[in-house]
């Protein structure tokens, strides 16, 4: 997963760089002071670790919390709806009449209503996708439990599972990185390229494996030939998802301002650190 992350960050910096006017200025002076590297005193170790700690402590306190109280309200609520006859109908809940509702976009992937709303709650921080599914299974996020629940329900198979994971790994981290790009650009049309664009590319992915996967199956059916049609059309219905929306819906090149000196979406030339193109 690391390293498929590492090699579409490289190649979406290249893309970018060609499609986007304003990354083809001038390369930008980049200069890092490197520290002193020597082993790290035990005294040091035991601070960082205590930062760190108490950092993830706040947020699994507060947004993390937050975010699976929401979950389980959504979940339980209309509650006339959702209990009934001494069953729970989650379809009925809030939430469940929201994932029916996304559900047609995550169809091609394998996702079922469960599954989208998990992403669609990841948007608060990641960790709550997998809080999304305990939950609404009632259950601890022991991972046995939650992963043998999974199976035991047909929420995922062994290829959607790993196309599940690849689009969690991709698509916008959380609410607060979008808040980030912002504060850094200056710019609210960078924030919403930066989603658009991570969420346009999990999709790709995880269509392109599913696709993948599937052209797999049919092959070791003994039809290759409609295979390969199939896998070919996946791949380039893919890409044309990703480029051609990235060229239709943005506007990459009639956004650039006529003087040069703006970047793609209003944020100052310097703003992310570039120059002016000449």
């Amino acid at each position: 997963m690391y390293v498929l992350g590492i090699a579409l960050a490289a190649l979406m910096a290249l893309m970018f760089r060609r499609l986007i006017p304003y990354f083809r200025g001038r390369p930008s002076m980049f200069v890092m002071e490197l520290p002193m590297y020597a082993v790290p005193s035990l005294r040091n170790v035991a601070i960082h670790m205590w930062e760190r700690g108490r950092l993830f402590l706040t947020k699994a306190g507060t947004i993390i919390f937050l975010g699976i109280i929401s979950v389980w309200l959504l979940s339980n609520y209309p509650w006339e709806a959702v209990h009934q006859g001494g069953g729970v109908l989650l379809e009925n809940s809030y939430i469940g009449i929201f994932g029916k509702s996304v559900e047609p976009i995550f169809r091609l992937l394998g996702f079922n209503w469960m599954a989208s709303a998990a992403l669609f709650f990841g948007f608060i921080a990641k960790e709550i996708v997998v809080g999304t599914f305990a939950t609404l299974f009632g259950l601890s996020e022991s991972a046995e439990n939650l992963s043998s629940v999974l199976r035991a329900e047909g929420i995922f198979t062994p290829l959607t599972g790993y196309a599940f994971m690849v689009f969690s790994l991709i698509y916008v981290p959380c609410i607060a990185t979008i808040g980030v790009v912002y504060r850094e650009t200056a710019s609210w049309r960078w924030a919403a390229f930066t989603a658009l664009y991570q969420l346009i590319l999990a999709y790709a992915a995880a269509f392109s494996i599913v696709a993948i996967g599937e052209v797999d199956r049919i092959r070791m059916r003994g039809k290759a030939g409609s295979g390969w049609m199939v896998y070919y059309a996946s791949i380039l219905g893919a890409m044309y998802v990703f480029f051609g929306s990235a060229e239709l819906f943005l506007g990459l090149r009639s956004l650039l301002s006529p003087s040069g000196n703006a970047s793609l979406f209003g944020a100052p030339a310097d703003a992310l650190g570039g120059s002016p193109r000449s």
